[in-house]
């Protein structure tokens, strides 16, 4: 069965991808998607082609792992040449590579991985705008059931899948490839495990509550919570939602890290030791203290003040432990920050004291320039936040380069403006143009709050783009510089060899509407 909406994803992110289906399906948008619509026997490569060219809309589930994605990248050049829309929903805060960059400079982008309710219905509003009466009621109303396949008869389709280069494909509709590679393994509780190419080991200790992980080479210690996954397994996330580990009944396990975003299979290799936290004194914890606030002068160029409120007994150096662990997962939050664009001029303005406080529950702070940190020392690792969640808690709460911007924001800016000029280099037939977005007018963009300016304005160049490759009309030929802003209305202007183009997030197809003005303008 075909629909409008064809969902496109990696293979690690079913589970994502079904939700999102389903979302805009109990909004009335009727949808295709692999790991449900493609029948036992079809043909995959078949299906996805003949279900992409019925499809009017292309939504792209957006991760690190589509980021890495050939298979994607097919699709989208599938939908290029079917001038299908294409809305690309973030659902990871990752930065698209330079194969995806001009794809995302010149669409609009819907970011879900903040308030999923609200960006699910500005996907499903958007798409009910460029649809129109084809915007029909979802035709599934439950997931067709799946099953699994027995593991001998999945390793031979992988075996021919492989043969014919449809590995990515193959993946996402079958078993997941830890279930079929090798026998089912009984990993225990407790051990040091590497995953099947080598490139990457840690301990995992599944006897702690919570789990907890140990990456080689890393010195923190990571806790890990449990959801339910697709197809009865358990997933074990990080304080970010971050899935890190898969874990199936049959005790085989999937690692998800840096060198292996698509997962990969993981076995245990050798004993290990219990993960816990060296027991410190309260003398060696305000040494570290001292040592953080030299690195950050390092770093940063000025100091910072670290304290310890409400600080454990003396006698208690297991409380103390957690404590120096505290600041070692500050410091590589810091050091994160810094190493990162406008980071250290962030740091600089907007950090200047830390504060760590026992509690009953783990917070992160920041106002006024002062960090607090609050965790359970009872609880040791799991008692304080990630150095992933503090680098993201720092992001939120530094300022940014302008006045009532947060850092994050400004990160966001700064590559969109990046996005934006990459994509007007296609401008060349027209002569040399620049595009830039006039960021001021945009005041703290809360108003564009899980949006992309940049891809909103990249649909002004791609227009501009188009003209240039096509008829060049005369308006077109005259520009030299894009500035997108914002503004009430959508409106378009030219003035000398400016063009200026005010974008308002309601409003859709906005290339086209660039494109019929061009044509029109004398």
């Amino acid at each position: 069965m075909v629909a409008p909406v064809f969902i496109s994803h990696a293979s690690r992110d079913r589970a994502v991808a079904a939700s999102l289906c389903e979302g805009l399906e109990q909004r009335g948008v009727a949808c295709w998607i692999s790991s449900r619509d493609i029948v036992p026997g079809e043909n995959f490569q078949e299906a996805i082609v003949k279900a992409l060219r019925a499809a009017r809309v292309m939504v792209l589930v957006f991760t690190s792992s589509a980021n890495n994605s050939d298979e994607i990248k097919k699709e989208l050049a599938l939908a290029s040449q079917g001038r299908i829309a294409v809305i690309p929903v973030r659902v990871e805060d990752v930065a698209p590579n330079d194969a995806f960059s001009y794809e995302f400079a010149t669409r609009q982008w819907i970011d879900a991985f903040g308030d999923w309710d609200r960006a699910i219905g500005r996907l499903a509003a958007h798409i009910g705008e460029l649809l129109g009466e084809e915007r029909v009621a979802a035709p599934h109303a439950t997931p067709r059931p799946r099953r699994r396949l027995w593991p001998y008869a999945a390793a031979a389709l992988l075996v021919a899948a492989v043969a014919f280069g449809a590995y990515e494909l193959w993946q996402r509709a079958a078993t997941p490839v830890i279930a079929v590679v090798e026998p089912p393994q009984a990993p225990g509780r407790l051990g040091h495990f590497s995953s099947a190419d080598g490139q990457s080991g840690f301990v995992l200790d599944q006897r702690a509550t919570p789990t907890l992980m140990q990456r080689d080479g890393a010195t923190e210690i990571l806790a890990l919570t449990s959801s339910p996954a697709p197809y009865g397994e358990t997933a074990l996330r990080l304080d970010t939602g971050e899935t890190v580990l898969r874990l199936a009944g049959d005790g085989s396990m999937t690692l998800f890290d840096a060198a292996h975003p698509d997962g990969a299979p993981a076995h245990r290799d050798q004993d290990a030791r219990p993960l816990v936290l060296a027991e410190m004194t309260d003398a060696a914890v305000h040494d570290r203290a001292a040592a953080l606030d030299r690195h950050y002068q390092e770093i940063v160029g000025k100091s910072v003040d670290v304290a310890f409120l409400s600080p454990p007994t003396v006698q208690d150096h297991a409380a103390w432990g957690v404590l120096a662990d505290t600041l070692d997962v500050i410091t590589a939050a810091v050091d994160g920050i810094a190493a990162a664009g406008p980071g250290r001029s962030a740091l600089s303005r907007g950090l200047s004291r830390i504060e760590v406080a026992g509690g009953t529950a783990k917070t992160v702070a920041i106002e006024g320039g002062v960090l607090t940190v609050t965790v359970v020392p009872a609880a040791g690792p799991a008692g304080r936040p990630s150095s992933a969640a503090l680098r993201r808690a720092l992001e939120d709460g530094l300022p940014g380069d302008a006045p009532g911007v947060s850092l994050k924001t400004t990160q966001q800016r700064t590559h969109e403006d990046a996005m934006l000029a990459g994509a007007a280099i296609g401008l060349s037939s027209c002569g040399p143009v620049t595009a830039r977005i006039d960021w001021p007018s945009f005041g703290d963009g809360k108003a564009w709050a899980g949006l992309s300016v940049a891809s909103y304005c990249g649909e002004a160049v791609a227009a501009v783009v188009s003209a240039c490759n096509g008829a060049k009309p005369p308006a077109a030929r005259r520009i030299r510089e894009i500035v997108c802003r914002a503004g009430p209305a959508r409106t378009i202007g030219l003035d000398g060899s400016t063009l200026t183009f005010t974008v308002d997030p309601a409003a859709a197809n906005n290339q086209d509407f660039v494109e019929a003005w061009l044509k029109a303008k004398p």
